[in-house]
């Protein structure tokens, strides 16, 4: 029954048999990706599976709240908030509490976790999304590197320090990563504006929340075929 109300609402948004035919296949390509992630992060998804509830708000937020206890006797906890429509997803509240508890999964594991449940729940055939954004960003050092770069987004040395140095774009990267896509570019927005560069001086202690990042993201070749 799920997968009939798939094909139907897939069904109402494309053109031509030729793009039924191509959405189909990526599904199926997608499905399988995402069964050998599960494969090897088996023990995560355990986790998530046992330990996590899973529910959707009125705007069309999917939260994932849970707990536990680590061999040590260390609590740990986890809030993961997005919105995830079929080509853009927003990334708005990801964090677990306690060092130790990083390593419980990792939020590209909680993700697909999500993906699969939005997914299920809309009655959508998978499709890969073609924006990542980081929401509202509040992470310390993430700030501070989006400060330090005010005045160059749209250059290369911007691009690797977001997206290798900060918490906020390696996990990004892995999300991307994980699920076979590459990463194309950024877009930088501040007070919900787009910005390639700010001129005027801001303090990182009060730009808590002020920034988001657009991720560009398209189907890795090599996952999944050339288009």
């Amino acid at each position: 029954t799920d997968r009939y109300r798939m094909i139907k609402n897939t069904l109402a948004t494309v053109q031509t048999l030729g793009d039924y035919q191509k959405r189909i296949w990526r599904d199926r390509q997608i499905r399988d990706r995402l069964a050998t992630l599960k494969t090897d992060y088996a023990d995560k998804f355990a986790v998530i599976n046992k330990q996590t509830r899973t529910v959707y708000d009125s705007l069309g937020n999917i939260m994932t709240r849970g707990s536990g206890v680590l061999e040590d006797g260390t609590d740990w906890d986890c809030d993961f908030e997005n919105k995830l429509t079929r080509t853009h997803w927003e990334f708005k509240r990801n964090y677990k509490t306690g060092k130790a508890a990083k390593h419980v999964f990792y939020m590209s594991n909680l993700i697909v976790h999500q993906f699969e449940q939005t997914a299920r729940h809309e009655s959508w055939l998978l499709e890969l999304p073609t924006i990542i954004e980081r929401c509202g960003i509040t992470n310390e050092q993430t700030v501070e590197c989006l400060v330090e770069h005010k005045d160059r987004f749209d250059s290369d040395t911007f691009v690797k320090a977001f997206l290798e140095t900060t918490v906020n774009g390696k996990s990004t990267v892995r999300v991307a990563q994980d699920l076979g896509l590459m990463i194309c570019g950024l877009n930088v927005f501040f007070d919900t504006r787009p910005v390639e560069r700010i001129d005027w001086d801001i303090d990182p202690d009060e730009a808590s929340g002020d920034f988001s990042v657009q991720v560009h993201v398209s189907p890795d070749p090599k996952v999944y075929g050339a288009p």
